[in-house]
């Protein structure tokens, strides 16, 4: 996919944003799913067909998460939120790859 078509599907869900947030989130994500798959190669710097998918998974993440970095705990009416996974949890499934 192109960066195109990550922002414009993700500007349908998250229509408040401005094309700035979009660009930044994008890049965020794509880094984020670059670094997991191949922590030990900054070379790479497109994402391969068959992780597409996550990108996209960890732009919406990255979004709905936003307001509520970096908690560990949180309660308001029964409801609670607690994050004890440092990153984006979307890509905790991701093996990285050791060699070139």
């Amino acid at each position: 996919m192109t960066k195109q078509e990550y922002t414009s599907y993700i500007h349908q869900k998250y229509c408040w944003l401005s094309n700035q947030d979009l660009d930044m989130t994008y890049r965020k994500a794509k880094e984020a799913v670059l670094n997991t798959l191949f922590p030990f190669n900054d070379e790479i710097t497109e994402v391969p067909p068959r992780y597409e998918m996550k990108v996209l998974e960890a732009m919406e993440e990255i979004i709905e998460l936003g307001n509520m970095r970096h908690y560990t705990s949180y309660q308001e009416n029964g409801v609670s939120w607690r994050k004890e996974f440092s990153g984006l949890s979307c890509l905790k499934d991701i093996t990285p790859y050791a060699g070139r």
